[in-house]
């Protein structure tokens, strides 16, 4: 077998800083991709970097946090799945037959029982069922999947806005979670910054998962709706990626979404700070100056799942 050595030691930097080498031996015989991974000895504790600056000159500040979060959903979650399908003019042709196949897909992998709903639009809008939807059983899935089997891009314009309305304002069980996919080219027509600030305003208890169809998709608006959301964006080119994009992204929707989060400073020994004063580092004396921290306080409170922070 090949052999890889690999070392590693302090960096010119300083003693927080490291570099490391690889060597592999009989390299021109290597048949397949090498996959070196790097793991942290505490990837759970808190890490700030600031960067050093002359007097008068502006400071950065990266703060990188891994909370050491259950990864099995609680038994009490709740989760209701809404499709928004694109049936617009600008789907014609092999993008709504990948549409139909991807929405198919997905549809088959949701748990029974999970309130559904799936929202056809184009100039107008028309629902599946009335809202909020139904949960998933043997008669709705096959009212589902004959829907979905004679799909047709006959909808006329791409007006989003408004069945996404319908979507995030229908009535959600307390505690539970609405996952919204929108499956389109996202050429859509309405004013695209209006459905950002929907999408953001109703991200606390609404994630909107996008997934992008054809190789004309507009990625940037698509993601950016995914993100305000805290939901996810995928994208596919061609029929033969939809099974495994497709899988993929339903199982990253169903994972349990975190709310109602806080976030507290503290110092090295412990005690919570108070509005004014400044974190100061334990083994070297270095101060990270109240500035930066409210910074980043502002940042971490622009996500609505953070209802506390500082």
């Amino acid at each position: 077998p090949d052999a890889f050595t690999f070392s590693a030691g302090p960096a010119p930097c300083g003693n927080q800083c490291f570099t490391a080498e690889g060597r592999l031996e009989h390299a021109a015989e290597l048949g397949k991709d090498l996959v070196v991974q790097i793991c942290v000895e505490e990837p759970h504790v808190p890490r700030l970097w600031v960067s050093q600056a002359e007097e008068g000159q502006q400071q950065a500040a990266v703060l990188m946090m891994s909370p050491d979060v259950p990864t099995e959903a609680p038994a009490s979650v709740r989760s209701e799945v809404m499709f928004i399908l694109d049936c617009s003019g600008s789907m014609q042709g092999h993008k709504i037959h990948s549409l139909s196949e991807a929405a198919t897909l997905m549809l088959e992998a949701i748990p029974d029982g999970t309130n559904f709903n799936i929202v056809f639009f184009g100039t107008s809008y028309k629902n599946l069922f009335p809202f909020p939807g139904r949960p998933l059983d043997s008669d709705s899935r096959r009212a589902a999947l004959s829907r979905l089997e004679g799909l047709r891009a006959s909808m006329g314009g791409t007006q989003l806005g408004a069945p996404l309305h319908a979507c995030l304002s229908a009535e959600l069980p307390v505690g539970a979670t609405r996952h919204v996919f929108l499956m389109s080219d996202g050429q859509v027509s309405d004013n695209t910054e209006d459905i950002l600030a929907l999408a953001r305003a109703s991200a606390a208890s609404s994630r909107v998962f996008t997934f992008g169809i054809g190789a004309d998709a507009d990625k940037p608006f698509l993601k950016s709706l995914a993100r305000v959301s805290r939901g996810l964006a995928e994208f596919t080119g061609s029929r033969s990626q939809l099974r495994d994009k497709g899988l993929r992204h339903i199982a990253k929707a169903l994972q349990p979404g975190w709310s109602n989060l806080a976030l507290q400073w503290s110092g090295p020994d412990g005690a919570v700070l108070q509005s004014g004063q400044a974190l100061k580092s334990k083994d070297d004396g270095f101060e990270v100056p109240e500035r930066l921290l409210c910074g980043i306080t502002l940042s971490l409170m622009a996500d609505p799942v953070i209802t506390k922070c500082g």
